[in-house]
């Protein structure tokens, strides 16, 4: 725990990030050193010791994964692409990395926010349709920008997905609520194995819990 801890505030720092209060930099400079010898290297060489990039992708990398990774010394890095686009729309970078964002949109693709924090792509690898699905096309804004069902953000030119739009839960009073905000609130507890919320159209927002196996 010490190593990791120790570890991922000195990725911090090396990534310029915001760092958490605990012992002082120059503390930390004289033992990562030692750290890094008798914890992180012995890491890296379960991975084959030559290891020089890992990418996740596919969903979300959960913070807690990211930065005891991080901590560790894998170089561990955030991707994220479509089907409609034919590539990576944006990934971090080794030396450029933020695990709470996708990292960078990829030379030549453009990424825009538009309404209701909407996430909007163009770039020549967008797709015009989908192979013998003729009724299915793909929804493009008026200018060519491949319109996506999530909301995003983009921070210091970095790329932050919110939530799905599709996934929102919308109450029979109205209200919005992102139900992966509140399943990773719910499983950052050890307690609890999975969870799962719903409750579309109802009045109050209802959660599927697992237990954890320790909790039987």
């Amino acid at each position: 725990m010490l190593a990791h801890t120790m570890g991922w505030r000195h990725i911090c720092r090396a990534q310029h990030l915001a760092v958490a209060p605990g012992a002082s930099a120059w503390l930390e400079a004289l033992l990562w050193p030692v750290f890094n010898k008798l914890v992180a290297a012995t890491v890296g060489a379960q991975f084959g010791g030559r290891l020089r990039i890992a990418v996740s992708g596919e969903v979300a990398l959960p913070q807690p994964i990211a930065q005891c990774f991080l901590g560790l010394g894998v170089p561990l890095v955030q991707g994220y692409g479509m089907t409609e686009t034919s590539q990576i729309v944006a990934i971090n970078a080794v030396d450029d990395n933020d695990p709470a964002t996708i990292g960078r949109p990829m030379a030549g693709v453009e990424v825009r926010i538009a309404d209701n924090q909407e996430q909007q792509v163009r770039d020549s690898s967008v797709m015009r349709g989908y192979w013998k699905r003729e009724a299915d096309k793909i929804a493009t804004s008026t200018d060519g920008g491949c319109e996506r069902s999530d909301q995003a953000a983009i921070e210091h030119g970095r790329l932050r997905i919110l939530v799905r739009i599709k996934e929102i839960i919308v109450t029979s009073t109205g209200e919005e609520i992102a139900p992966a905000d509140l399943e990773q609130a719910i499983t950052a507890d050890a307690m609890f194995q999975q969870a799962y919320a719903f409750g579309n159209g109802h009045p109050f927002i209802s959660c599927s819990i697992v237990l954890g196996s320790a909790q039987w």
